[in-house]
């Protein structure tokens, strides 16, 4: 084996300089192997590792997990949700992973449930002061226009007053049930209405041909036993009623 020469006068010999200087005081070309240089973090360490339970992220893409759930109930995270790792819809493993991997990055301070897009993200003060602006605006033209509306409103109910127009107001009992009766045909309009009876075998009468008392106290038990839907016991309210 050849023995190098020795570096020339004031050379530091330094990991990272050592094999160059050498070859270049050599004249030659060609790198001498060597282990390589402990890594060294130019940046801060990786994002994920500092998810934890009680964070916010905010997702990077849509994704859909069956094993959580995001801020809208639903198995679907859409892109710029804000969720909360709270470890019971969502667990700071998860979150980790999907930071990780960017589906999602670290949202600080963020609202769960609110959706961030991408301008909203990177947007700056003078952005956000110009969108203000707009909503104020379009704020003050819809209560101006919610008022001229009100004011059309009072102006045509003060001349249908004057043209002596009664309005008509529905009062409804706040304790009856949710929903409208079933029409019924009020007694005084419905002669068959005495007897009382269920809509099933009232409607088998009308069907057969009985709309009156008459007509049913001129039948015989047989014509009317022989009418589907009606039986012994509508016979029997039948004659006791006419009794």
């Amino acid at each position: 084996m050849t023995e190098l020469p020795a570096p020339p006068p004031g050379h530091v010999d330094t990991p990272d300089a050592a094999d160059r200087d050498f070859v270049h005081h050599l004249g030659r070309t060609g790198v001498v192997d060597r282990a390589p240089p402990p890594r060294v973090w130019t940046t801060a360490p990786p994002s994920h590792q500092a998810v934890r339970a009680g964070d916010t992220i905010r997702m990077l893409t849509d994704t859909v997990s069956t094993e959580h759930r995001s801020p809208d109930g639903s198995a679907k995270f859409r892109h710029g949700a804000v969720v909360l790792v709270d470890d019971h819809y969502l667990d700071a493993p998860t979150a980790r992973r999907w930071v990780r991997n960017r589906i999602a990055e670290p949202y600080p301070g963020g609202m769960p449930g609110d959706v961030v897009t991408d301008a909203e993200r990177v947007a700056d003060t003078t952005d956000f002061d110009a969108q203000i602006a707009r909503l104020e605006h379009l704020r003050s033209r819809a209560v101006a226009r919610a008022e001229e509306i009100r004011a059309r409103e009072e102006e045509a109910g003060a001349a249908a007053a004057a043209a002596g127009y009664v309005p008509v107001t529905r009062v409804r009992d706040p304790e009856a049930p949710i929903g409208l009766e079933p029409y019924r045909v009020p007694a005084d309009e419905d002669p068959l209405a005495v007897y009382d009876l269920a809509d099933f075998p009232l409607l088998a009468l009308k069907a057969a041909g009985y709309r009156t008392p008459e007509q049913i106290d001129a039948a015989t038990d047989e014509e009317l036993l022989g009418i589907k839907g009606v039986g012994t016991r509508t016979l029997e309210i039948l004659r006791g009623r006419r009794s």
